[in-house]
């Protein structure tokens, strides 16, 4: 019987795979972000996930990192809802089809595990800082070990809103030092130790969108528009698009970006790609002086990759 219904399946394949297609439009053109939802509900979670848990039920993560914890746990537990939920009502849901066409029933039901699975191939982690300077647009590390420092030291410039002096860098590793808690140099650490534990380690990237000109405008729109950003992340996982290699990470060819429609000058979108050294031989030295208040329990592959970035700027 088991064969005779995998037989039915695999001569109606294309079927199914037509229904899988359908599904999915359906799902992401239903958002204002569309495809891009694949990305920001399960981080939108996350972060909820790791404040809740981490901070006020301080749920134990057994030492992984609390967004790496919540993360990997909500992209299969929202594929198991999705598809127990999208399979209760797949043959409700088609039953005017059900009556005019004879095909066979697993179809629709297969497409819903097929269509769930989108959201499994999501494989990227994305930080941001607020940073007039140094930072471009979209940055992405050369590896596992690049990112993690990448997010360790990541940081954004104090507002008006924050007290203390405006423009001062604080850093803020993974967006996490209000949250983590234990001892951040063992947090950064266990980001590190992950890698050995990834058979298929995600890409990291870096995002800026309030980098600024001389003149102390903004060089990005923001808002909407950095989806155009995200998508060019979407391309690079998927291996659609090809990337620049700086000294400090990789960035996109300007022809890659989707800028259609878009009223920033190519000059602009340069400035906000650009990878100055003497910006970058100060955000070393600040980088340091941050990695002295951590003291010895400083992580060794932290400074192992200051080091490499000096060495790349030529300092």
């Amino acid at each position: 019987m088991m064969i005779e219904h995998l037989r039915e399946f695999w001569r109606h394949r294309d079927l199914t795979m037509s229904f899988t297609q359908r599904d999915i439009k359906a799902r992401y053109k239903q958002t204002a972000l569309g495809a891009a939802w694949a990305i920001v509900q399960p981080f939108s979670l996350m972060v909820v996930f790791t404040v809740v848990f981490s901070r006020f039920a301080r749920v134990p993560s057994d030492g992984i990192p609390y967004p790496v914890f919540a993360y990997t746990g909500l992209i299969f537990w929202s594929f198991f809802a999705k598809t127990v939920l999208g399979g209760t009502i797949a043959i409700v849901a088609n039953a005017n089809l059900i009556r005019k066409i004879y095909f066979p029933r697993e179809t629709l039901l297969i497409s819903v595990v097929l269509s769930g699975m989108l959201d499994l191939g999501v494989s990227a982690i994305i930080f941001g800082g607020r940073r007039a300077t140094t930072i471009p647009l979209v940055l992405e590390s050369f590896d596992w070990a690049h990112g993690v420092y990448l997010g360790a030291t990541m940081g954004s410039e104090t507002t008006a809103a924050a007290s203390g002096k405006v423009g001062v860098v604080r850093r803020d590793p993974m967006a996490m030092l209000p949250f983590c808690g234990y001892n951040v140099a063992d947090y950064i650490r266990h980001w590190f130790e992950m890698r050995s534990k990834l058979s298929h380690p995600p890409r990291i990237f870096m995002v800026n969108w309030f980098r600024k000109d001389r003149h102390g405008s903004f060089l990005w729109p923001g808002y909407g528009e950095n989806m155009r950003i995200l998508k060019w992340i979407a391309d690079r996982v998927h291996g659609r698009v090809g990337s620049i290699q700086t000294p400090v990470g990789l960035v996109p060819h300007k022809q890659d970006l989707d800028l259609a429609g878009l009223d920033v000058t190519t000059a602009r979108v340069d400035e906000a790609l650009a990878i100055k050294r003497e910006e970058w031989a100060a955000e070393l030295r600040s980088q340091e002086e941050f990695f002295d208040r951590i003291d010895a329990d400083l992580p060794r592959e932290l400074e192992v990759q200051r080091e490499t970035l000096a060495a790349a700027i030529e300092l």
